[in-house]
């Protein structure tokens, strides 16, 4: 159903004569494709205004409207319909590769602005042959998005030391071999998060290894430490050049913190500041934790991390977070009221 035979006309807007070209193809949660209208993503807002006023007045019936319906649809649909449509659901686990968020990539290929293609079999004077085909594609521009290697030239060959496509680095940092913990590589790594925090504890555990106040384990213990984490790393992400250097942003930062007596003790926090225990457990991670003890604690630490989303929240609505995001006991009762309620109703809350 097209949306135009929802909406009545209006003066000096003809829906009729709308561009062909502004009309895609989008999916209901079944996967059943249906014909709609730019309009529907709201980016005519006098058309969506006026749309949203016949609702509630009732000239258009909700049933009508595919939008209306695939609001409380959308995340079915995204799951079990639109990812393999549109040929884009991954053969791997979600926490197997660098995720890519782009909220535009599935409207672009639901109107054609994007192709997806196969992989290049040769190359040809005026463009390529894509695997499975048999003409030529003609192309101006091909960009090789072959990614980079790592290279240390100023390093002699025998210092960083790989072995069956395992990089021999302690906690990603420390060469093994060497007779003295005199050498750190740091940054040195791929998050699945943020880098900065971690290579800002990197540097903190480094600078209390060469004063002298924390020692590495034996050379025995930190290659079977390196063996551990790229046999890990080798079945979640396979064996590719930096598996060893991979990763999680929470549990390697916990890791490199705990090996200076930064990492929170959560368990004393549970008698002496159980506000801040919820805080740190269930708000956002900020490397303000690991700030509050160790070598070069900060007071402001526990502030700072009370506060975070008051610096989030603020500088966009000029509202405390509390006035933004409510109670979550009422929150959760509106989600539930907003599920059940008919639309009609829940469009005058």
């Amino acid at each position: 159903m097209k949306l135009k035979d929802c909406i009545p006309q209006i003066d000096d807007f003809n829906l009729d004569t709308w561009d062909p070209k502004e009309i895609i193809e989008v999916l209901w949660d079944n996967g059943e494709p249906y014909a709609a209208n730019i309009l529907q993503f709201g980016e005519n807002k006098k058309l969506m205004d006026r749309l949203i006023d016949d609702l509630i007045i009732g000239i258009v019936n909700a049933n009508q409207v595919p939008l209306i319906q695939d609001l409380f649809k959308r995340g079915k649909r995204n799951e079990k319909s639109s990812l393999k449509l549109k040929t884009i659901k991954p053969n791997h686990w979600v926490y197997s590769k660098d995720p890519v968020l782009n909220d535009h990539f599935g409207s672009k290929l639901l109107s054609g602005s994007i192709v997806q293609k196969p992989n290049i079999q040769r190359f040809t004077e005026n463009g390529v042959v894509f695997e499975g085909d048999k003409e030529v594609t003609e192309c101006d521009v091909v960009i090789m998005a072959t990614g980079y290697t790592w290279k240390f030239p100023f390093l002699e060959e025998n210092i960083l030391e790989t072995d069956e496509g395992r990089i021999n680095l302690y906690k990603c940092m420390f060469l093994p071999h060497l007779p003295h913990a005199t050498l750190a590589i740091m940054g040195f790594i791929l998050t699945f998060g943020p880098e900065f925090p971690s290579g800002e504890l990197q540097t903190r555990w480094v600078t209390q290894i060469l004063a002298g106040n924390c020692k590495l384990p034996s050379k025995a213990v930190m290659f079977k430490v390196i063996k551990k984490r790229h046999k890990n790393n080798v079945s979640r992400y396979g064996s590719i050049d930096n598996t060893t250097i991979r990763v999680d942003y929470i549990q390697y930062c916990d890791e490199i913190a705990s090996q200076f007596g930064a990492k929170p003790n959560l368990l004393k926090m549970l008698f002496i500041d159980p506000k801040l225990l919820l805080k740190i457990l269930f708000g956002p991670s900020v490397s303000y934790q690991c700030r509050i003890q160790g070598p070069h604690s900060w007071e402001g630490a526990r502030e700072a991390i009370m506060t975070t989303m008051d610096r989030v929240v603020w500088p966009m609505t000029k509202k405390n977070p509390e006035e933004v995001y409510g109670n979550l006991f009422k929150r959760i009762i509106q989600a539930l009221l907003l599920l059940f309620l008919p639309l009609k109703e829940t469009l005058f809350i």
